[in-house]
């Protein structure tokens, strides 16, 4: 039997369909964007090449090193950046530049910038720092 990679996200399950017509504008943006950025972390995911050995679960990771062994693990890390990245080119162009701290502003305000951040080791929040930038720049965000 041949065996596909599947992705399953279960996304609020506890809101109703119908009811998202019907929420506030604000709650619902913030829900379909955080929607967004969940399908952008997991495609992340899927776009990797194939291992022989597939990485630990975030559940198996958790339970043997708590959130910081799962959030340092290097697809994690790959895809944790990819979601900064995007996060910074989407809400950078509309963004006025004030100076030196523009881009320290921009990244302190960038939603993705979750828990995640505070749990990656130096080296890793460097290797992500240094690819947002990375690509700041290349979009003509910073000089």
């Amino acid at each position: 039997t041949r065996q596909y990679p599947a992705i399953i996200v279960d996304v609020n399950t506890w809101v109703d369909p119908r009811a998202i017509v019907k929420m506030p504008p604000l709650r619902r943006t913030t829900l379909v964007s955080k929607l967004e950025r969940t399908l952008a972390h997991e495609l992340t995911h899927a776009a990797e090449p194939p291992r022989k050995k597939a990485p630990a679960s975030g559940k198996q990771l958790r339970a043997t090193g708590g959130y910081a062994a799962y959030a340092n693990a290097p697809h994690e890390v790959r895809a944790f950046m990819n979601e900064l990245v995007r996060d910074v080119l989407v809400s950078g162009p509309g963004r006025k530049k004030r100076g030196g701290d523009w881009f320290s502003d921009l990244l302190k305000s960038a939603p993705g910038r979750s828990r995640v951040w505070y749990d990656l080791t130096d080296r890793n929040r460097n290797r992500v720092l240094s690819a947002v930038y990375t690509a700041a720049q290349d979009a003509g965000l910073v000089a």
